[in-house]
């Protein structure tokens, strides 16, 4: 055999190798090109609205004091429509407010006055109708719990308030962020421990080495024991003994935190900040802020549960936005159905994993309001609607009151059902970031000039003609309304703008003859009534009508 045909089996050796190697390179550039066109993409944060930038706070300064039946309440904002007080800066009314409508002297609360002495309302319900701010969370085994801001945050003296340009903020603590044991570490390491026992006599010496055990599998880690860390009486006794050798909270803080086992409780910062904006009250929650605290995550946050709550001796109604619109009267007896609550824009069908039936219509304008007799309030959610459902109840379920709010879900969650055998487990999954998209409604105090309803939907249009979101669509530009009615040479005539209108004719409905049930029409707009509301348009000025008429 010659040497070339020797070498020949030796070249066919690295044929598998260089196809691998071929192989391995097209699916690594493959992965690079996904990593740098989807998974580092950001291009979308260029569609989205700027951000509002968190102003640093100062020493909240009150600019007087409330009379009448807002004494006690301090006064922290104050423009020509309204006027926002607060409540106790601590205490039991730590962060409560109330807004006055300077124009009709009507005061709108955050939360009833007279809650405390519901007869309806048990002790957990007496604790929503005095909180400002309710969360639901998931702990670090997946189970949901809940907590509110009246019993986790205003009885615990964690309730902050300073101002800040044009407004004020509430900063909430919720939970016991307090230390299990007070001033003594729960876990230490054995050679910090033992520099500290080494600074105390010997019999005090001894006597607390044996209240730490070492932590399995980290023989350098020591944790004190349950049976301390759940006697209040030890765990002062044993405070009194650090506190001679000058051991400070700060220690304690230092000694946890180098062992990276610090049990810290569960626990939530949430600021919310108040603006007035005319005749509106602007309620915000910047949602980058919320730190979340000893493993929980938070699902959602009602915002104001109670605010404008309605007693039982008043008349009047919700407006919700279920379809076209909807009406919840006041203290209407139906205490045994449940709740009115309706995603804004509708469910997200993503994360349906159960046929959904009732009678709502989705609801298509992040919108809900509060008529009764002195005023209505119109609210809106102008940040965070995506993520907000719209609840309501009526005096009797629960509490003395009717109640109307938004929950703002910051994460979505599943369940997986895991087989093992014969046996199932369900398995929560959670996402991993919450939301971070600012919340913000608007409160706006109607005047008796936009009283029911349609004096609502009015005030809303006349809003978002004046206001800078308006935009009207011509045939070449997009411009805002006030550039067109305050253009004089603006050559564009209200009958350029088409009106798209849908004329019902009939509906299918249930009909009965001689008492046999079959599906018939029935009229509800004829044609000449059709053709009289096509005349009173153009009439009016709608020239460029598009005219839908269904059912026919």
């Amino acid at each position: 055999m010659t040497a070339a045909g020797r070498r020949a089996p030796n070249r066919l050796k690295f044929i598998p190798l260089a196809a691998i190697l071929a192989a391995a390179l097209a699916f690594g550039a493959y992965q690079l090109h996904l990593t740098l066109r989807y998974r580092l993409y950001d291009g979308y944060k260029a569609a989205l609205a700027p951000q509002p930038e968190y102003s640093a706070g100062e020493v909240f300064k009150p600019l007087g004091q409330g009379e009448g039946e807002l004494s006690g309440y301090a006064l922290a904002l104050e423009n020509d429509y309204l006027a926002l007080y607060v409540g106790a800066l601590s205490g039991e009314d730590a962060g409560c407010t109330a807004a006055l409508d300077k124009r009709s002297g009507r005061v709108v609360y955050s939360n009833p006055p007279d809650a405390r002495s519901d007869p309806i309302a048990n002790p957990a319900n007496k604790e929503t109708l005095l909180s400002q701010l309710i969360v639901t969370y998931f702990d670090q085994n997946g189970r949901t719990a809940e907590v509110n801001s009246y019993k986790m945050a205003a009885l615990l003296g964690q309730v902050a308030i300073e101002s800040i340009p044009d407004g004020v903020r509430l900063i909430y603590t919720l939970g016991d962020t307090k230390p299990k044991a007070g001033l003594i570490p729960v876990y230490i390491t054995r050679e910090r421990l033992d520099e500290v026992l080494g600074m105390m006599d010997e019999r005090t010496r001894n006597l607390l080495a044996r209240r730490w055990e070492a932590v399995d599998g980290r023989p350098d880690i020591m944790k004190l024991l349950t049976a301390i860390i759940n006697n209040p009486n030890q765990s002062k006794s044993m405070a009194a003994q650090f506190e001679k050798i000058g051991y400070t909270d700060e220690d304690r803080r230092r000694d946890e935190a180098e062992t990276g086992l610090a049990d810290e409780s569960v626990g939530f910062v949430i600021p919310m900040e108040y603006r007035l904006d005319g005749d509106s009250l602007l309620v915000s929650i910047p949602s980058p802020r919320i730190q979340e605290m000893g493993g929980a995550s938070i699902e959602s946050v009602r915002v104001l549960p109670c605010m404008g709550a309605a007693g039982t001796d008043e008349t009047g109604y919700f407006v919700v936005p279920n379809g076209s619109g909807s009406l919840i009267r006041f203290n209407n007896g139906k205490t045994s159905a449940d709740e009115y609550r309706q995603y804004v824009y509708g469910y997200d069908p993503l994360l349906m994993n159960s046929a959904m039936l009732d009678l709502t219509s989705t609801a298509r304008l992040p919108l809900f309001g509060i008529e009764r007799e002195g005023g209505g309030v119109l609210a809106r959610i102008e940040n965070g609607a995506p993520l907000a459902q719209i609840t309501a109840s009526v005096a009797g379920r629960l509490n003395s009151y009717n109640l109307i709010n938004a929950v703002f879900m910051l994460r979505s969650s599943s369940i997986v059902t895991v087989s093992a055998g014969a046996g199932e487990s369900m398995i929560p999954v959670v996402e991993r970031r919450k939301a971070e998209l600012d919340i913000t409604i608007r409160y706006s105090f109607l005047t008796s000039e936009y009283a029911g309803y349609s004096g609502m939907a009015r005030y809303e249009r006349e809003r978002l003609l004046v206001g800078r979101d308006a935009v009207w669509v011509g045939d070449d530009a997009v411009r805002t309304v006030d550039d067109r009615v305050q253009n004089a040479d603006d050559s564009v005539q209200p009958g350029d703008i088409p009106a798209f209108i849908d004329i019902i004719g009939s509906v299918t409905a249930r009909r009965f003859f001689l008492d046999f049930a079959y599906e018939g029409q029935t009229p509800m707009t004829t044609y000449e009534q059709a053709a009289a509301i096509v005349g009173a348009l153009a009439s009016a000025g709608v020239e460029r009508q598009f005219v839908n008429y269904q059912g026919w």
